[in-house]
């Protein structure tokens, strides 16, 4: 064997690779389970949120259901995440299925002790409230409301996020997305 001189012949190996990534690709993109609707879509950016997310929770008439990876609330119910939270104790008080599904870590962190102090508030009002799995983060944000109008976005329901942060939450008028939203939302166990 000479040194200095290299084969004309690609590597193989590295050509295998490749060529198996692309083909698992061209399968997962085939297989993939996603369904189109048609649909009305606005664009609600950084503090455009709250006023529109609270008129269709205080409107709705059937069920408000929520993946929420953090929901803060405070005590104040006058802004932020407060009016949310009221908005829907009130829809709960109305006879609409109030469902929320909350992330949980398992560890005495800052998203546990808000989520959970604020599923017990909700839970005393007849809100049905789940926990995700504490070894998966359910890091969705995620608003259903009445089967039709479906909020999907950045934002968590805070103050800051609400106020302060960059943010950006798209609402879809859609019942075929709003079934799929809520798939996912029970999905959670």
């Amino acid at each position: 064997m000479k040194f200095g001189k290299r084969s004309k012949r690609p590597p193989l190996k590295p050509l295998a690779f490749a060529l198996a990534l692309v083909c698992f690709f061209i399968y997962a993109n085939l297989t993939a389970e996603t369904t189109a609707h048609k649909a009305e879509v606005t664009l609600l950016p950084d503090d455009k949120l709250l006023s529109e997310l609270v008129k269709d929770i205080s409107e709705a008439n059937t069920s408000v259901h929520i993946a929420m990876y953090m929901f803060k609330s405070y005590r104040n119910e006058t802004n932020g995440a407060g009016l949310i939270k009221r908005a829907l104790i009130k829809a709960a008080d109305r006879g609409a299925e109030v469902y929320v599904v909350l992330d949980q870590t398992g560890e005495d962190d800052f998203v546990e002790k808000e989520n959970k102090k604020l599923g017990k508030e909700l839970k005393e009002h007849n809100i049905i409230v789940v926990y995700d799995k504490e070894d998966v983060r359910m890091h969705t944000k995620c608003a259903v409301i009445d089967r039709e109008i479906t909020y999907i976005g950045s934002h968590n329901y805070t103050n800051s996020a609400m106020k302060y942060n960059r943010e950006m939450t798209a609402k879809i008028v859609s019942k075929g997305a709003s079934e799929d939203a809520i798939r996912h939302i029970f999905s959670v166990k």
